[in-house]
């Protein structure tokens, strides 16, 4: 992993209270992310994969 890391911790339970405005908002964070992978090549991992290190 090169560069920045950014953790976004969100559980299933953070929609529980206010569903439809979480799922919009995680609707917002995908958009985003999709641009940032097209753009920029940014990458997803688990925190088990993240705490393994890098692959290169």
């Amino acid at each position: 992993m090169k560069g920045r890391d950014y953790h976004l911790y969100f559980h299933p339970h953070n929609l529980a209270e206010r569903t439809d405005q979480g799922i919009q908002d995680l609707e917002e964070i995908l958009k985003h992310f999709r641009y940032l992978q097209r753009t920029f090549g940014i990458e997803s991992s688990t925190i088990r994969e993240y705490l393994k290190g890098p692959v290169d």
